[in-house]
This record gives structure tokens, C-alpha cells and sequence, in this order.
């Protein structure tokens, strides 16, 4: 099975481990084929995993809600709280970037991934990757920028 790392801000995240390793190239490498060491409890991945009935999660990125006060957003901030579950719906056929991705909350468009952040979660979301979003803070704040925070997750068995 081929392993193949996801860059976030010099940090390559790879798919198929939970080892992380630190590189200076923005280029997607190759992961070896050999089994990785295992994660001492205090890694900072280690802290992101969760466990829950066999199926582990790592959290692959925290980001604001790009365009959130274009969308639905402030018609529904009182209903909005804290682990709320996201959805993220790649657009290709998006006129001004070709790797958006939606953020959506019970089908109504909250806004989108930042673009400095889309492009590991287009690439997961179109190779048919199963990740999970969900809502960590909500802030009152008249910049729109700091109201939502979301994270992004990637389920692997």
C-alpha cells in the first residue's frame, strides 16, 4: 500500500500512519514502507487521536471559517455550539479556486476552508477519504474571522 504525506505548514501529515515528521519542502514525499514507531503518549499527535470503538481520528488541521459572513452563518449563530458536527463538500467548479471546499452545517454553507488551508482537504476529499469536521470554538467578535473555528479529521482504522 503506497503512504503519501499532506503537507500543513512545513508538518507532513501522512494518511496512513500517525507518525509525523517535520520537512522544509512543500513537495508531497513518499512515506517508506516500513511499520512506524510507535507514538509516545505525550506527542502532540498522540493527544489529537482519539479512540473510540476501533476506529481512530486524527486531527489534521484547525482553521477559521473563510466568507463566513456571506453565507448562512449569522442566521443561525444561536444554534451553532461547540462540537457540533460539520460537513466539507469539495468545489471543483468554483470560479476562484478550484481546490474550495465548502463548510456546511446541516446543509446550510457556514463559508468555506480558508484557501491557505484547502489543499490536503480537497486532495483527501476527492480521493474519496473519509474526514470528519467538526465545530471548536464560537466566539462573539465583530471580525468574522475569529467567530468560528473548526477542525478537520481523518478517520483510519
Amino acid at each position: 500500500m503506497s503512504r503519501r504525506l499532506f503537507l500543513k505548514n512545513a508538518v507532513a501529515w501522512p494518511i496512513a500512519t500517525a507518525a509525523v515528521s517535520v520537512v522544509k519542502t512543500s513537495a508531497v514525499a513518499a512515506v517508506p514502507q516500513t511499520a512506524p514507531a510507535p507514538i509516545p503518549a505525550t506527542s502532540p499527535v498522540a493527544a489529537s487521536t482519539s479512540v473510540t470503538e476501533s476506529v481512530r481520528s486524527i486531527e489534521l488541521q484547525r482553521s477559521a471559517v473563510a466568507g463566513f459572513q456571506y453565507y448562512q452563518g449569522e442566521m443561525v449563530w444561536e444554534f451553532l455550539r461547540e462540537g457540533d458536527k460539520l460537513q466539507l463538500v469539495a468545489e471543483p467548479t468554483n470560479t476562484h479556486d478550484a481546490r474550495a471546499v465548502r463548510v456546511l452545517w446541516h446543509g446550510l454553507q457556514l463559508g468555506y476552508v480558508p484557501r491557505v488551508d484547502n489543499a490536503a482537504i480537497c486532495h483527501l476529499l476527492k480521493a474519496g477519504q473519509t474526514l470528519q469536521a467538526q465545530l471548536v470554538r464560537r466566539r462573539d467578535s465583530d471580525n468574522p474571522w475569529d467567530r468560528l473555528e473548526f477542525a478537520v479529521y481523518l478517520k483510519v482504522a
